[in-house]
Parts: C-alpha cells; structure tokens; sequence
C-alpha cells in the first residue's frame, strides 16, 4: 500500500484557522464540536461549524444519498460523492471563511476519506489523492483532532440510537478497520493529528480540546 505520508501533507495556506474532528461512528464528535464552538463563540470569537457530507444544498443532498440503508453504493461511488460534496462546501463555505479569517471547525475533512475509503474499503489511495486535491483546491486543515473511543464503546453509542444509517448498520467488522486507519493516521501526522481520549466525561475532553485550540489561535 502506498504510504499515507506521500498521499497526505500539512501545508496550511489560509488567513483563517481550519480545525477538523475525526473519529470514528459513535466518538462523540458531534458532541464536542458543538461545546467548543460555543465556547469560542461566547469569547468573540468568528466560528463557523460544518460537517462532512453537508453543510450546502448540494452536500445535504448528497449526504441523504450516502446515508440511506436503502442504497446499495459501490466503494468508488462513496469516493465520488464525498468529493463532490467536499468540493461545494469548499467553494461556498470554507475558502470564503476563511480568506475572512474567521474559525472553521468541521466534522469530517479529507483524513475520513483516506480512512473510510482508503484503508477501511480498499479504494486505490492515489485515487484518493488526486480527488482530495481536486475537491481542496489547496484548502488544508491546520489541526485535527482524533477523538479515540474504544470500539466496544462506540457500538454501545450506536446501538442506542436505534435508527442506523448505511454505515452504522455495517457493525463491528468496518469499525475496527475505522480505527486502524485513524490510528495509522495519528502515527504519520503527529504534528497536525492531535489524538483525545474520548473516553472519558463529556467536560474534561472538552476542556481539553479547548485549551488547545486557543494555543492555536494564540500563536
């Protein structure tokens, strides 16, 4: 396999601040976005919060497409719906945003397709490459954020749910794989991928990813 190092890099080039979380089903992302935003918010702070697919007419749609149970959709198909709602939310939201200046957090970025689609599915990562960049236009993230929860963990979250979407209802077998790609993800990008112990309350990692993310904006 190609190695994640030649497929990704680091190279932030906007005037504002792109954070991502990543994580896997049932990491309490969501959640945590939703504090962090608020926090930064309540300081003055310009905060826009995105997810991935969505976020534009266009992504919403194509999110409802890759969600649905109903649609059987073949590992390049995922691949080239997620680009093309990566691409609009690129050009409606994030470059604007950001040549603003303003705070971008978003759920999910470019490191879920590699993980998703690259090490879960098997999809050819210089595939993966070439549409991320496509998609980016040069747009790339400042710092992520890896929210780790062990599996058994995440399963118990999804299972309380009740309703499961087309990836959820996969189980435990595209879990475990979601989890060796964030890990190897981590262990190539220590700069940039910051990994979070999810696992523990709510508030400590909260706290956490905030006083990170105001060093950041402090530097």
């Amino acid at each position: 396999m190609t190695s994640l190092t030649s497929v990704l890099s680091s190279h932030p080039m906007t005037k504002g601040l792109f954070i991502t979380l990543e994580g896997n089903e049932g990491s309490g992302k969501s959640t945590q976005i939703a504090k962090l935003s608020a926090a930064l918010s309540a300081q003055g702070k310009a905060v826009t919060v995105l997810r991935e697919p969505g976020s534009t007419v266009v992504g919403t749609k194509i999110r409802e497409i890759l969600k649905d149970p109903a649609n059987s959709i073949c590992s390049e198909t995922e691949l080239f719906l997620f680009q093309a709602s990566r691409a609009q939310l690129v050009h409606d939201v994030i470059r604007p945003k950001l040549a603003a200046g303003e705070i971008i957090i978003a759920d999910r970025f470019y490191d879920s397709t590699w993980v998703y689609q690259g090490w879960a599915r098997g999809v050819n990562l210089l595939a993966i490459e070439f549409t991320n960049k496509l998609a980016t236009v040069g747009v790339e993230v400042n710092k992520t954020f890896f929210i780790k929860v062990p599996l058994e963990v995440c399963t118990a979250r999804i299972k309380s749910r009740g309703t499961l979407d087309r990836f959820e209802l996969e189980g435990q077998k595209l879990l475990a794989k979601i989890d060796e790609g964030y890990n190897e993800l981590s262990k190539s990008f220590p700069h940039r991928v910051d990994v979070v112990d999810g696992n523990r309350d709510i508030e400590t990692v909260h706290q956490e990813l905030l006083a990170k993310t105001m060093r950041l904006i402090n530097q």
